[in-house]
Order: C-alpha cells, then structure tokens, then sequence
C-alpha cells in the first residue's frame, strides 16, 4: 500500500524493525492496544484478491470479523443497504411490493431468482391451460379434435401460447373451448409483453456502468496546502464519457444520543460534509476533498471519538451516461478505514517521450500511503496516535491555503490613527491581504461623513485615496 523505489527492502524493514510511537506523556510505552493495531497495519501491506471496483476487500473480512455494524456493505457488494426493516409479516410485505411496486421489485431482482421466476410463471401457464382444456375435454369430445389425453392438451396449450400453428391439434365446433383459446391468446400477449419488459429493463440496466465509475475502497485524512482535509479518490475507467457527475457525503454518528428543544431523542446524528467542486469530466482519477475546519462536523474528532460513535461516512455519486440513463454508486467508511496521515498513491503519469498518451495506474486506485513526514521521520505510528498527532500538528511553516472562489481575502483594521507620515499629519489603516500574491491592482479610498445635528443633514468629504 505503500510506493517506494525499493518496496520489497521497505517492508523487510518495517517487519524486523522495533515500532516507536508518537506520545507526548512517554514516547517508549507501548501497550496491547498499540501491538494489535501495528499487526492490522502491517497486514494492509499485504496483496490480497483485487479487483477494480471494489478495491482488495480488505475492509469487508475486517467488519465481518469485528461485527462491525454499518449502514451501507463494502467489498464485494458495496453500496447495498445493510438497514433491516421489520414488525410486519413476510406475507403483508411481499404482497405490498408485489401490489405496489411489482415492476421494479422484480427488475432489481437476483438474475438466478428472476430466470427461476419466470420459468415458474411461464410453467405454470402451460400446465394450468393444459389442465382446463383437457377437463373441457373430457365433459365434451367435439370441442377439440386430435386429443388423445393429457399431453395432447400441454402440447396444444403450448402450441395456442406461442402462435406456433397447431397441426392435427385444433378447436371443434364448440364456443366454450373457442373463447379459452382466445381468452389464452391475449393472456399469453399480455405475458410475453410484461416477460420482454422486465427482461429489457434488466439488460439495459444503466447500475453496471456504476461499476466503471470507482470510489476508493478507503478514505484519508491528512493536510494539503495547510488545511486539514478529509480526502477521498473518484475514477472514471470507461471511455464513455458521463455528465453532470455529482458527489455528496454524510456522516452518521450513533453513540450519543442528541436531545432536542422539545425533549425528544434522536437516535441518530447525521451531518453533511460540504464537498469541494468535482472535476466534471472525469477524465483522470481525482480526491474529492472535504475541508475540516470549524463549520465542518468532523471538527476535533479523531480515531478514537469516531469509533466511540460508530461514525460511518457514506458517500454517494450520481451521474448520467451518454445515452440519458441516470445512475447512481455508493459507498461507506467506517472510522478504521479512514487513514489519516496518510495521501493516496499517485496513479496518474505523464506521458513518456515519444508517446501521446497519458497512463493511469489503476491497478493502485485504492492505496494509500503515508505523508512525506510520517515517512521520514522513521517511526511508525499507531492509528490511533496518529490521528491525534495530526489533528494537533499546526500546519507546515509558510504554507497558506490558496482563496477558496468569490471569497473575499482582503481584511482591514478594526480601528484607524491618527499619526506623522512622511512629516505630515495622516488618518492610517492597515490593509492586509491573507493569501498574499492573489490579488493586485488595489486601490483603497476613505470618505468622512460630517454630521449637521442643527439641520439634519449631512455632507460627505473625500479624505483621501
């Protein structure tokens, strides 16, 4: 998970090396909790299973082994809502969505269920015409000729169903076996329609191009240009463009109860982080960024206060494919899946010389790997400690944050002097810009008001520019 010129010597090191730990109060104390963590973070140094979209897997054994509650599932069906629904019967709740919703419950059933269904169906059609035809049969000869018993009834139902033509098999001079047989014709039209319905809406489907639209399987938190962020990667690997690609997150906290003005209790806290503007055209692997300062609602958090309120972050992305299908892909973090200190691997390369193309390494989309500080500084930290150390750490000496857009970054003085300047008497405020080189061109003027109290009137004069 980590990129070095030597990779394999690097984790030679990190296995047989003694691990130091950051701690203001005893940097040489090291208790259970700090080994168990270094174990889980030397196992993320591993290479298991990988795949594009859903990353190595890794965090889904980890919840499962942990019983790790979460809204929203990881790895190999990530995005699907864990949330169970429950005080009503099987029976009521079927019949519901079958009544209610019947169309999209069974599109957005499982591929194996839904054949399983429809051949059911399909069946059950067949034999249960062949069952009246043989019963009206049976009570009369002459409504149908070429029967010989049972199967010559499922070969004509089968025969009426498909419009296949039906040979020696056929109606007689009787109208109750000519109206089942045109009551089965339309019946069977109108089944054949709903079959071909479903069967189109599943193939075209635009939620498999959601699996060519990758989130990272993990998040970060760490300081870019001075400001603490918390950091997430978006990748585009079809071809085929997408538009108006949105992203939204929101965090859930569980573990304290918030008491409302009224005095109920919400069992659940949940804050939206305010995202930094997406590269709409997708065209390279981008961190969406999420600003953590006072506004923010993981302000002063750390590892340690998430997972004592089984934080979990879910971020969400909608966008439309190139033929106007609206799709949606999702995915959640919980509080150890958040890296902070750490950056994501560079994927992105220049083009070489000689050739046109950039490159993109996705086969490292979901690593990450530790800052340029943390990893020079030849210790390596519990999470749990590190995450304090990095909420605590000022940011780098003469590193400003550049001026997020239309916002003003011109401040003056709360008061003004009255002073000497270049031997002359002089009204001064000082004007300041806080992302230095941004702006040029100022021009600062005064005015002073004088007011008449007498007459009630006011005049203006110009101090000075």
């Amino acid at each position: 998970m980590f990129e070095s010129d030597d990779e394999d010597s690097l984790r030679e090191v990190l296995v047989r090396t003694p691990y130091s730990f950051i701690n203001t109060q005893n940097g040489n104390q090291k208790d259970e909790e700090d080994e168990e963590e270094v174990k889980l973070f030397k196992l993320r140094w591993k290479d298991p299973k990988w795949s594009l979209d859903r990353g190595s897997g890794y965090y889904e054994k980890e919840r499962e082994k942990k019983l790790k509650p979460s809204l929203v599932e990881s790895g190999k069906h990530a995005g699907r809502s864990t949330v169970e629904f429950y005080g009503l019967g099987l029976g009521i709740w079927w019949r519901h969505f079958l009544r209610r919703d019947f169309f999209f419950t069974t599109v957005n059933m499982r591929v194996l269920y839904l054949i399983f269904l429809l051949v059911i169906v399909y069946y059950g059609q067949l034999f249960g015409w062949a069952a009246l035809y043989l019963s009206m049969w049976n009570y009369n000869n002459s409504c149908f000729i070429g029967f010989h018993g049972y199967r010559s009834a499922f070969m004509f139902a089968t025969e009426t169903q498909n419009t296949i033509g039906f040979g020696t098999r056929a109606t007689g001079e009787c109208w109750h076996a000519a109206m089942a047989v045109a009551t089965h014709s339309l019946t069977s039209l109108v089944f054949d329609s709903v079959i071909l319905g479903i069967l189109f809406a599943r193939i075209s489907h635009p939620k498999q191009r959601g699996r060519t639209v990758i989130l990272s399987d993990c998040a970060v938190v760490a300081r870019r240009n001075g400001v603490l962020k918390f950091m997430f990667r978006v990748g585009d690997v079809s071809r085929k463009p997408v538009t108006n690609p949105t992203v939204s997150a929101y965090l859930f906290l569980w573990g304290r109860h918030v008491r409302t003005a009224e005095g109920e209790r919400l069992p659940c806290v949940r804050r939206e982080l305010v995202l930094q503007p997406l590269d709409k055209t997708l065209l390279l692997p981008t961190e969406v960024e999420h600003d953590i300062d006072e506004a923010s609602p993981l302000f002063g958090h750390t590892l340690e206060s998430l997972e004592e309120l089984n934080a979990e972050i879910v971020v969400t992305l909608e966008a439309t494919t190139d033929l106007g299908a609206s799709f949606m892909t999702r995915v959640s973090y919980l509080a150890h899946e958040i890296h902070w200190g750490h950056t994501f691997v560079s994927v992105i390369h220049p083009a070489e010389h000689g050739h046109r193309r950039y490159r993109v390494d996705v086969a490292r989309f979901h690593d990450v790997e530790p800052q340029s500080s943390f990893m020079d500084s030849g210790f390596l930290v519990a999470p749990r400690k590190l995450s304090r150390h990095v909420v605590a750490a000022p940011p780098t000496q003469n590193c400003l944050p550049p001026p997020a857009a239309a916002i003003n970054t011109l401040v003056l003085s709360d008061v003004c002097a009255v002073g000497e300047w270049r031997g002359q008497p002089a009204l001064m405020v000082r004007v300041g810009d806080t992302k230095p080189g941004q702006v040029t061109g100022i021009v600062v003027s005064a005015q002073l008001y004088r007011w008449n109290l007498v007459e009630s009137s006011s005049t203006v004069g110009d101090v000075g520019e």
